[in-house]
């Protein structure tokens, strides 16, 4: 029988809710909040684009069967050279920077107090 060669992505992985006791493999400081898995494959796609990408949305975590909210993941083809953990680290970075971006674009709409005095 052929092993399976395709690396398995559960948003826990990069979950910065997530203590690294209950699965988080990615510092807290690279990590984004609660990346759903449709995120981590458009950016497994953007980053990976030779590599083969599926969602798979009723796979579990299989220590957080009970969670409802841990449901998902994501298997991508083995990337030449590129070990598990750095393809994690770069996915997560990818996600908050994306975060991050939105969030200071939404802040420059706002108004700030006390700039529009004369």
């Amino acid at each position: 029988m052929e092993q399976d060669k395709r690396l398995i992505i559960y948003p826990r992985y990069i979950n910065s809710a997530v203590q690294q006791v209950d699965g988080r493999r990615v510092a807290k400081q690279y990590c984004p909040h609660n990346p759903t898995i449709q995120e981590i494959s458009a950016h497994l796609k953007k980053l990976y684009p030779t590599s083969e990408v599926a969602e798979e949305p009723t796979k579990r975590y299989p220590r957080g069967a009970v969670e409802a909210f841990d449901v998902g993941r994501v298997r991508i083809s083995q990337v030449e050279n590129v070990k598990k953990a750095e393809i994690l680290k770069a996915v997560a970075s990818s996600i908050l920077n994306e975060k991050v971006g939105a969030l200071k674009a939404a802040a420059a709409k706002v108004p700030q107090k006390g700039k529009n005095k004369k």
